[in-house]
């Protein structure tokens, strides 16, 4: 590479590892140019071999930025073919531009030894974290370095109790291997724990040796059983209502599983007011329990009955939902704000009577408290024809208990020129909170019957009168 021109370099191009192991080149990226760069890797290597650039942070790149004067150590992981043999192999990097300019190469070198036993169980993973019940699958790989083809024997020295853990060679469950000299075989180790396992770390040791056992290799597996995740959440679209007295509140609920299983879950009332009931429906059907998979939800409602004497004031209810393991959600409290219902209702002792012109007519209205909350300032309105005198006794009331009824007596007077016929008299309860239904009243105003018969007595009068006039012309 021409001087300012990105760099590759590394410590040790040549190292010599055993057959079926991993090899690391420590490599260092500079940029000594004025300008920020960006290169990127082409790798040349053995057929099947697997390479990868990893950072120091643990991260596989493919290409680099390196701002000028800037540096980059990196590791270059070889992972050699199982099938490689014996030897000494060279890979290439080549270090490129964004647009396919060639800055720099870096040619490795790495000498393959024979490893001291002559037969090697490995595996691409030892270690794994899972939840109890779950099944593995180790994928095992045994390399027979000698020089005969061999029988080689499999395993479990130990495991877990209760642990079901076989080898698998696809389909079929194996025990023993013939693999030719310096050959391989690739197979799976399959282990499963029951479902309600404790969590906590576990290993599982693995034997694979010839039939005459003088050759063998070992392997330590290991397993972390995770707690099971538990995370239920109630939601609510709204957690404080204000009612009246009597009437049913209603809570939208949302339960949800975030957790890692299925549960059954368990809906309860942790505390309500006295005497409240309170009930969770799914539709028209009460639940108290359900099934709920895994980033699944059910929506819910809370139906709540307080008592109809119920005071006013503020109340709450905290509900909960319980796994079947017994993890339990987070508390949610829904308020309830109860205020008084006000209902007036009248009635009147008669719809119909008559009354004398001149005189007055008495009559009875009932009125009644028919809400759940005292009523105040109770009195009656009442409209009737023009120059009628009425009144109220009592002319009103302080306060009328829920429930309850009074008695008020309206006594209404007609005029001495009232013309006879038929009158409405309309009466209607107020309070400072409600009021009724208006109540109308049918009056026919007759004439006195006294006068009745003075007219009667001066018609007879009348009638004599001109009896006895006829009777004199008659004569003359």
């Amino acid at each position: 590479s021409e001087i300012g021109e990105p760099k590759l370099a590394s410590t040790y191009p040549y190292i010599t590892e055993e057959l079926g192991n991993a090899v690391n080149f420590a490599v260092m990226a500079t940029n000594p140019g004025e300008a920020d760069e960006t290169v990127e890797f082409s790798i040349d290597a053995p057929e099947g071999w697997e390479t990868s650039f990893i950072t120091g942070s643990g991260m596989e790149v493919l290409s680099l930025f390196l701002e000028s004067g800037d540096s980059e150590a990196l590791s270059f992981e070889v992972q050699p073919s199982p099938t490689a043999d014996v030897g000494v192999y060279e890979l290439e990097i080549l270090m490129v531009s964004d647009n396919g300019v060639i800055w720099d190469s870096l040619v490795l070198k790495v000498s393959l030894k024979e490893s001291e036993g002559e037969v090697d169980l490995l595996s691409s993973f030892t270690d794994v974290t899972v939840d109890a019940g779950t099944v593995i699958h180790y994928a095992l790989t045994i390399r027979n370095k000698g020089d005969i083809d061999d029988l080689f024997i499999l395993t479990v020295l130990s495991a877990p109790e209760t642990w079901d853990a076989v080898f698998m060679s696809e389909t079929v469950e194996v025990s023993s291997l013939l693999i030719s000299a310096g050959s391989y075989s690739n197979l799976v180790f399959e282990v499963i724990s029951p479902d309600d396992y404790e969590p906590g770390s576990y290993s599982l040791m693995v034997l694979v040796e010839s039939e005459g056992g003088s050759v063998g290799d070992t392997l330590s597996l290991g397993v972390e059983l995770k707690e099971s995740f538990s995370d239920i959440e109630i939601l609510s679209t709204f957690t404080d209502v204000t009612v009246e007295a009597g009437n049913t509140i209603t809570y939208p609920l949302q339960v949800e599983n975030n957790g890692d299983n299925d549960d059954q879950l368990t809906m309860n009332v942790v505390s309500a007011p006295d005497n409240w009931d309170a009930v969770f429906m799914s539709g028209s059907i009460e639940v108290s329990s359900f099934y709920l998979p895994v980033d699944d939800f059910e929506h819910l409602n809370l139906v709540v009955e307080p008592p109809s004497n119920t005071e006013t004031g503020d109340y709450a209810l905290v509900i909960q939902a319980e796994s079947a393991e017994g993890a339990l959600s987070e508390k949610i409290e829904l308020k309830a704000t109860v205020v008084g219902s006000h209902d007036v209702e009248l009635e009147l002792s008669t719809l119909f009577t008559t009354i004398t012109i001149g005189d007055s007519v008495e009559f009875n209205v009932e009125v009644t408290n028919a809400g759940l909350s005292p009523l105040t300032f109770l009195h009656l309105e009442t409209t009737v024809p023009a120059d009628w005198d009425v009144t109220v006794s009592p002319s009103q009331l302080a306060s009328l208990a829920p429930m309850t009824s009074a008695i008020f007596t309206l006594s209404a007077e007609t005029p001495s020129d009232t013309v006879a016929g038929d009158y409405i008299v309309t009466v209607q309860a107020l309070s400072d909170q409600a009021e009724s239904e208006e109540a109308d009243l049918r009056l026919t105003a007759q004439a006195s019957t006294s006068w009745g018969f003075l007219g009667l007595g001066l018609a007879i009068i009348a009638v004599i009168g001109l009896a006895i006039v006829f009777t004199r012309f008659k004569r003359r």
